[in-house]
Order: C-alpha cells, then sequence, then structure tokens
C-alpha cells in the first residue's frame, strides 16, 4: 500500500499590479510556490478591493508599479475591513518600504530584493494565514 502525500493547504492570494512583464515576472514567481492559489489578479486598487471581497483571500501581494498613494490607500482599507488578510507590498526604495510598513502592511520586500527573502517571508505568513 503506497502513502500518498497530503497536498499542502492552499493560501488563497490576490496579486495586484498594473499590467506588463512585471505583473507576468511577479506571477511567474509567486507560481513557484505550490501552497499559494492566485484567485484574482487587479491592475488597481479598486478591482483589488473588488476583488478581495469576492475570493476573501489570506493574501494580498501589491507590486510597486501602482502609485504610492493608491497602495497606501489600498491597504489601509483592506487592514481596517479585513483585518485577518496579510498585506505583502513590494516596493522600490528603502522610503518607500518605511511608508508602506507604517501604513499597516505586514510585510514590505525591495524589487530587488532575493528569491529567498521573498520564500521566506512567504512561509512566515504561510504560518500564521
Amino acid at each position: 500500500m503506497s502513502q500518498q502525500q497530503a497536498e499542502p493547504q492552499k493560501v488563497p492570494t490576490v496579486l495586484v499590479s498594473r499590467p506588463g512583464i512585471r505583473r507576468e515576472a511577479l506571477r511567474a514567481v509567486l507560481a513557484t510556490v505550490p501552497w499559494l492559489e492566485i484567485g484574482g489578479t487587479a491592475g488597481d486598487g479598486l478591482t483589488a478591493i473588488n476583488l478581495v471581497q469576492l475570493h476573501r483571500p489570506s493574501l494580498l501581494v501589491v507590486d510597486s508599479n501602482l502609485l504610492e498613494d493608491e497602495i497606501l490607500a489600498l491597504v489601509k482599507q483592506v487592514k481596517e475591513s479585513w483585518d485577518h488578510i496579510r498585506c505583502l507590498v513590494f516596493t522600490d526604495t528603502a522610503s518607500q518600504q518605511q511608508k508602506v510598513l507604517a501604513g499597516g502592511a505586514d510585510a514590505a520586500l525591495g524589487r530587488d530584493g532575493s528569491a529567498r527573502q521573498l520564500h521566506e517571508t512567504l512561509e512566515r505568513f504561510r504560518q500564521i494565514v
């Protein structure tokens, strides 16, 4: 009798990134994480809120290619409405990183960060979602 390995529990995720190569690259990187399940992709904050309402994800991944004010407003609204959702924001600068963390993001990673940093951050989220 062979033992079947249990599949890891999927973590429902919404990705927020403007359409283009950066979105596709980020989506490809996230696809390498077997327990993440991308339930929707949005190109702006309003669409992201609609997807969050529809899919009720455990994780929101936001790319830095949105306007900074849009990122901050999105994170604020998500945390006020669904405080259980973990928000990971990719940033372009250390200043932006500080702003999104102060604005309620659970983690902020530089766009030039390593795959190892990303996987460590995602693994931390996996333990608490």
